[in-house]
């Protein structure tokens, strides 16, 4: 019973090397706006976007898409995704469209929305994984119009995300390379359309970008991450004519769990180390018994 019992620890410890890795993510985004602010209210123009005249690019659309997915490596290969689809409303309206996307496999979830309420427009992505595998989710608009003279646009929102890993590690040894991680990530972008000498029009990259961003992992221990804040964005056109402007919000969590499938070296030498005193032990003791008898 002693070397039963002996045997059951070093297998104990041989499972205990594999066990499972985990990672989530989770973002939420609420009171997402759009607002125009007039700057000079002396010259009797009305803050507005337009559509269709003759301004480069001449854009009506915004593109919206939800995309999730998911792999698991251990101990069964699974995978859930149904692609990228786009949502195109014409013209571009200031709140998100309605949409969801879900995706769900042996070792976890990934779940995206989006809409709108009487708060304004909203996000949720949200994702978590068990075992060896990827997780993603992500959602974005790209809108573009003509803004009016004089006036200043005004991207506000709630962001909230937060992040967990168990720690696991495919390789201590070739941390942080084989470690699970998690991230979430949301921006706002702004930026105008502008004409060369050449005549030529270019997206000027001098727009305006905020964030909020929370990463753990690559470490090789358990971590939680959290952040939660409100984010304004403001993109103003001081000229007396209209510009073509270009302004998106983005979404994205992802993150990935790994563990070996088999002990690291220094513990598997350890363990069979352990297994093989036992053996002799046990050898010794049979020995003995026989010799009495």
């Amino acid at each position: 019973m002693r070397i039963s019992s002996a045997v059951m620890t070093a297998c104990a410890m041989l499972a205990g090397v594999n066990a499972q890795a985990a990672s989530q993510a989770q973002i939420s985004v609420s009171g997402l706006k759009y607002e125009l602010v007039d700057l000079n209210a002396a010259d009797g123009v009305a803050p507005s976007f337009s559509y269709g005249d003759n301004y480069v690019p001449n854009y009506y659309s915004n593109v919206t898409n939800v995309q999730t997915w998911g792999t698991q490596n251990y101990p069964v290969p699974d995978y859930a995704g149904k692609g990228v689809y786009n949502l195109i409303q014409l013209p571009a309206p200031l709140n998100l469209p309605s949409a969801s996307d879900e995706s769900v496999w042996l070792g976890g979830h990934a779940k995206g929305s989006i809409g709108a309420d009487s708060q304004g427009s909203f996000i949720s992505l949200d994702a978590a994984l068990i075992g060896v595998g990827t997780y993603s989710a992500t959602t974005g608009s790209d809108m573009s119009a003509i803004l009016s003279p004089f006036t200043e646009l005004v991207m506000t929102a709630h962001v909230s995300s937060s992040v967990g890993i168990s720690g696991a590690c495919y390789s201590v040894a070739l941390a942080p390379y084989y470690c699970d991680n998690a991230g979430a990530n949301f921006y706002f972008e702004a930026a105008s359309w502008k004409q060369q000498e050449n005549g030529v029009y270019y997206l000027d990259i001098v727009g305006a970008l905020s964030s909020n961003v929370v990463t753990v992992g690559q470490i090789g221990v358990p971590l939680t991450g959290a952040r939660n804040e409100d984010l304004v964005v403001r993109y103003a056109n001081w000229t007396d004519k209209p510009i073509a402007v270009q302004f998106r919000e983005y979404a994205q969590l992802g993150g990935e769990s790994q563990i070996a499938t088999v002990p690291e070296p220094a513990e598997l030498t350890l363990v069979l180390s352990g297994i093989a005193v036992v053996g002799v032990m046990g050898s010794r003791g049979r020995k003995r018994k026989s010799q009495k008898a």
